[in-house]
């Protein structure tokens, strides 16, 4: 059942049940004071015809015996006369139960079973659509009481109720067709949002990820849409990056592939070429340098591997590192390499304690020293430096530099600016991810800026723990020769 249709009924049905119930106490309230107010008339009317009656037949008293003494006659034209003057018929009855004048049917079966000296009895009588009440008690007499007994018609009493009962039902069925206007008018306003939404979550479901909900009402219907309309943005950005990370992953798997076939297949080749033919030691040479060559990048590619999964499933303990002595550290084990190929490399260092792995740390710090050694630099200035809550590490170098469009990219895995430098320089396109995720873990930053043909700057802003007293900054240079 639709919310519109629970909405209409519920309501409907809530209604109908308090109107009638107003309607049946109101009513039933009603009749009973208008019974009330009528008994308490014909109370007061009998204590009136009774007195009158006592007084005409004590005035008239032997002739009144007289008739009831003879069998021959009968005294209800003389009680007739008296009933003249009063405005209710009245009944009397002899103590022997012989009526001795009714004036109207409905004495006919009286109510009574016998009435006690000053007892006064009351009943209400309906009969063939009339309504009356019936009051009873007894003239006291020495020759022999008599039951005395009157009728008040309160048919119209009832019949006002009824007009009232039918007056009570036409109002009840105006009411309950406004009410249906009315309820039907206000639930399909407040259903009409959550159709709107339903039809915009089934086309959000159908992939139509840019829907958003036009609805400007204020309340809770309003706050609802504008939730609605954030939730709809956070499925689009969640998406866009589920999206994004199944790219880079066909990417990644893509280039994993590639980067293997092609050492693969330069082993393959020079292996067989070494066991189907007789060669030269030179050839020879040169073949088994071929496959150390590709096994190293291949062996260089599966470590890095390895540790961008291990990577990806640990939480790393941090330490307080001194970062100065941190820096000269990692610099002391690139001094045979670097005198080797005649690049001069400072480092200036500002005292200060970080928070880090040292061996991760000094994983990123060799990595990007080595990518500034084979962008065919000249000079690496390795630098630390220490700025408020921050502690920013950089390397930069006068070498080839990175284009601007390839900047965003070069985090990615197995992504080379330079596929054929990196590969003869044992690379496989994963130092800068390797890098990336290690300066993640240690809630850092890492901003990448080159120039080409000038060279590139690379920094790691890392959470400062504590400054150091002011010290010196130390200089170090080393050049080949």
């Amino acid at each position: 059942m639709r919310l519109v249709a629970k909405i209409f009924l519920s309501v409907m049905a809530v209604f109908s049940v308090a109107f009638l119930a107003a309607g049946y106490f109101l009513l039933s309230h009603s009749l009973e004071i208008s019974v009330e107010r009528e008994l308490e008339f014909a109370l007061r009317q009998y204590q009136f015809d009774k007195f009158s009656v006592q007084a005409d037949l004590i005035a008239n008293e032997e002739e009144f015996q007289a008739l009831l003494e003879d069998e021959n006659r009968n005294p209800e034209w003389f009680l007739r006369e008296l009933s003249r003057g009063m405005e209710e018929p009245i009944c009397l009855i002899a103590e022997d139960g012989r009526v001795l004048y009714s004036g109207s049917s409905a004495f006919d079966d009286l109510p009574f079973d016998g009435l006690a000296g000053g007892e006064t009895k009351y009943q209400v009588v309906n009969e063939d659509g009339s309504c009356y009440i019936l009051v009873g008690g007894r003239i006291a007499r020495e020759e022999g009481d008599l039951d005395f007994i009157t009728k008040t018609d309160i048919t119209p009493v009832i019949e006002q109720q009824a007009v009232l009962k039918r007056y009570f039902l036409n109002c009840l069925l105006l009411a309950m067709a406004a009410a249906m206007v009315l309820v039907f008018v206000i639930s399909t306003l407040l259903t009409r949002p959550l159709a709107k939404m339903a039809g915009a979550a089934n086309r959000i479901a159908d992939g139509n990820y840019h829907e958003r909900l036009a609805i400007r009402q204020k309340g809770e219907v309003g706050e609802l849409a504008e939730s609605f309309n954030r939730m709809t943005v956070a499925v689009e950005d969640k998406v866009r990056e589920l999206e994004q990370e199944v790219q880079r992953k066909e990417d990644f798997v893509a280039n994993f592939a590639h980067e293997l076939k092609t050492p693969m297949t330069s082993v393959i080749g020079y292996a067989d070429m070494l066991y189907q033919k007789d060669l030269p030691r030179s050839e020879v040479k040169d073949a088994a340098w071929y496959i150390w060559n590709e096994g190293m990048r291949l062996e260089a590619m599966a470590l890095k591997m390895m540790d961008l999964t291990v990577l990806n499933h640990q939480e790393i303990p941090l330490v307080d590192v001194p970062a100065d002595e941190f820096l000269q550290d990692a610099v002391s084990g690139l001094e045979p390499a670097l005198q080797a190929e005649g690049i001069r490399l400072t480092c200036r260092a500002q005292s200060g304690y970080v928070k880090m792995d040292y061996d991760l740390m000094k994983t990123v710090l060799l990595n990007l020293i080595d990518n500034a050694r084979k962008a065919e630099s000249s000079q690496i200035v390795l630098a630390g430096v220490c700025s408020g809550a921050d502690y920013c590490i950089s390397v930069s170098d006068d070498g080839t530099g990175i284009p601007g469009e390839e900047l965003s990219r070069i985090t990615e895995a197995f992504y080379m600016v330079d596929k054929s430098r990196s590969r003869k320089q044992h690379g496989a396109g994963l130092g800068l991810s390797l890098v990336s995720r290690i300066v993640e873990l240690h809630q850092g930053e890492l901003r990448i800026e080159s120039t080409p043909g000038k060279g590139t700057r690379v920094s790691v802003i890392l959470p400062a723990y504590r400054e150091l007293e002011e010290a010196p900054e130390r200089e170090e240079g080393r050049e080949d020769g």
